[in-house]
């Protein structure tokens, strides 16, 4: 949401976002609206299914996410209400990351079934999102699990 007022310091960039999480094998969805004409290029160029249009309330996102393998999101609606469902979600943070997540760790006494990645620095998506990639090649190869 680029109105919310510290999004600048918890969004990582679409591109950065897809790069880090390219995985041979895996069918990508976005359960994210409102989309941008140009994310909605940005993820049509990448293979990312965009089913906007059927996303019209919580509860159609809550459905979809319920669908999902894993959900894997920075702090958003969405991380929450996957992870209210039982959804396996993986949250990408900000070293500024809202209270709630707490600090110093990788779950979420929260949800169960969240696991954290955090920055290490500020700004800097590129760590976090490896270990991402690392543990969704292991999921997906069937080596690590998702949790």
């Amino acid at each position: 949401n680029p109105t919310q007022i510290i999004n600048h310091h918890r969004s990582c960039p679409l591109e950065t976002l897809l790069d880090g999480i390219d995985i041979q094998d895996v069918d990508f969805y976005s359960l994210q609206v409102p989309l941008s004409p140009t994310e909605k290029e940005t993820l049509a160029g990448r293979g990312v299914v965009d089913p906007e249009q059927e996303l019209v309330s919580y509860a159609h996102t809550g459905a979809l996410a319920l669908q999902m393998d894993l959900v894997i999101s920075v702090c958003t609606s969405v991380a929450h209400l996957a992870a209210a469902l039982d959804v396996p979600t993986w949250v990408l943070l900000s070293v500024y990351a809202d209270w709630r997540w707490f600090e110093n760790r990788e779950d979420s006494p929260w949800y169960p079934r969240v696991r954290l990645f955090r920055q290490k620095q500020p700004g800097n998506w590129q760590e976090p999102l490896e270990r991402i990639r690392t543990a969704l090649a292991g999921y997906v190869a069937g080596t690590c699990p998702v949790l």
